[in-house]
């Protein structure tokens, strides 16, 4: 069986683009500079279930973030001293909690963290991105990071999204600590291989807070 659904440099790229994209980001501003005031009485909820498929052992849940981002950084931010602002992101701890061996539940606010004037330049505007998961094997950090998200498009049309994984990569891939993001199109990977898949389904609800 061919091991690789990309060649290992491609492979690289690819993990390096994506984990750049969807780590657990913070501001590029220095500690002691504000970033973010949580909201104290968010009222945009959404419940957001986790379900795993078929997957070919144990899954811990070790993580799940929901991510927000400023969208006019450029006038309302902080700059840096060779110019261009510093980011203003913020991954926030989402509370999933196990319901049963494959299903976990948890509330997303799209209006968690408040629009505020933080560096007396004007308003900030936050804006939810997406929520995302992490489960391994054993919690250990050899362990392949499964990583389904689902984006805050989805989140906010009360849509479900199912990402599908190679088996092979469980416990754990070539590469430590390896991140995968799976794929929503199981035609993405080869024929042979579509019996060796398990899968993850993120799918949002809007309720009362």
């Amino acid at each position: 069986m061919q091991r690789w659904l990309l060649t290992p440099m491609a492979l690289v790229l690819s993990l390096a683009a994506c984990t750049a994209s969807r780590n657990d980001m913070h501001t590029d501003a220095h500690a002691d500079e504000p970033l973010r005031k949580l909201n104290p009485n968010p009222q945009q909820a959404y419940r957001i279930t986790l379900t795993i498929h078929d997957a070919p052992g144990p899954l811990v849940l070790t993580d799940a973030r929901a991510q927000y981002d400023v969208t006019n950084e450029t006038p309302c931010g902080k700059m840096k001293p060779q110019g261009g602002p510093y980011r203003m992101t913020s991954s926030e701890p989402l509370e999933l909690t196990r319901i049963d061996e494959t299903t976990y539940q948890g509330t997303v606010y799209l209006d968690q963290i408040l629009d505020e004037d933080y560096y007396g330049k004007g308003v900030c505007h936050w804006q939810f991105t997406e929520v995302r998961a992490a489960l391994t094997a054993t919690g250990a950090s050899k362990d392949t990071r499964f990583a389904p998200f689902l984006d805050a498009d989805k989140v906010i049309a009360q849509q479900s999204e199912k990402r599908y994984f190679w088996n092979e990569r469980y416990p754990s891939s070539d590469f430590e600590g390896y991140s995968d993001f799976g794929n929503p199109d199981i035609k993405h990977f080869k024929p042979e291989l579509r019996d060796s898949l398990f899968s993850t389904t993120l799918r949002s609800e809007k309720v009362q807070p």
